[in-house]
């Protein structure tokens, strides 16, 4: 038994042919043939029904093909990692990536990595921290960097620092709050006001046990840019972290709202073993290098 089998036993159980299996593998149809037979010979059972238009899988064939997803899974993940431990280029690097980090984080990221390594493959997944995390975790990504909190650096984790950073709210110039000199928690959320679903920018961190009684709406949300229409329209605030909102602030279509700041930590995170790779190793120092850099482009937003 081995692994390349095991792929052709999936390939015919997708076809339902040896015939169609055959061109979609470039093998023989009388080498598939015999591959299988020997197959079944080995786990003396019937893996598939042979019949004249195709092939079916038996009871016995689908627990095999069950079974084959599971061992090729891991087989790639075996590969991915060996080839990320040799600081190899043929295997991508699988990066994740919190959708506020996309615009100004990520490209200066992807730039210095492709800077060190031109012939590194790399596939980047923008996602939610809540998808991220059990990706990684599954080995589905080899290191993702997204908001971090105590409840990060306690999950077993490696955690190295990307970008601290502070979150402000932001409006239309024309927004209520904007021209107010100092705006309390409670005067803040009888508007309507959109947000990550984070711990630093709502709940306890952000206005404590405020309890509002005419609350205005509020949009939770993992990405900024379907929410700033609204925003810029005046219908809503918003609450960025500072890197973020630096550039509506140098373009004047919003200003800062006078409500207190609070400090936000982005992280690079990786499996231990991941985080031995060299290249993996190379992502989480530069990723740190392009938070400085961003850490000092923030120089219209204030901390109140």
């Amino acid at each position: 038994m081995n692994i390349r089998t095991l792929r052709q036993v999936l390939a015919i159980g997708e076809h339902g042919s040896f015939a169609r299996a055959a061109r979609a593998l470039g093998v023989s149809q009388p080498n598939l043939s015999k591959n299988i037979a020997r197959l079944e010979d080995e786990l003396r059972g019937r893996i598939f029904f042979r019949t004249a238009g195709g092939a079916q899988l038996t009871p016995f064939g689908q627990l095999v093909v069950d079974q084959a997803r599971r061992v090729i899974e891991q087989a790639d993940i075996l590969e991915q990692a060996a080839q990320l431990a040799a600081g190899g280029p043929s295997s991508p690097l699988r990066i994740g990536c919190g959708p506020e980090l996309k615009r100004a984080f990520a490209p200066r990221l992807l730039a210095a990595l492709v800077g060190d390594r031109p012939q590194l493959n790399i596939r980047l997944e923008v996602g939610d921290r809540h998808r991220l995390l059990p990706a990684l975790r599954a080995r589905e990504l080899d290191v993702i960097f997204c908001f971090a909190d105590d409840a990060v650096a306690s999950g077993g984790q490696v955690v190295a620092p990307a970008l601290t950073t502070f979150g402000v709210a932001v409006a239309a110039p024309h927004h209520p709050l904007a021209k107010e000199a100092a705006v309390t928690p409670e005067l803040f959320l009888q508007f309507a006001n959109a947000g990550p679903r984070n711990a630093y920018f709502t709940g306890q961190a952000r206005f404590g046990a405020v309890a509002v009684s005419a609350q205005g709406p509020r949009y939770e949300l993992s990405d900024y840019e379907p929410f700033m229409p609204l925003v810029l329209a005046g219908r809503a605030t918003i609450r960025l972290p500072a890197f973020e909102a630096e550039p509506y602030l140098a373009a004047g279509s919003l200003v800062q709202v006078n409500l207190p700041t609070v400090d936000v930590r982005y992280a690079g995170i990786a499996t231990p073993a991941a985080a031995t790779f060299p290249i993996v190793a190379d992502a989480l120092r530069f990723a740190e290098q392009v938070g400085v850099e961003l850490a000092q482009t923030q120089k219209l937003v204030r901390r109140i």
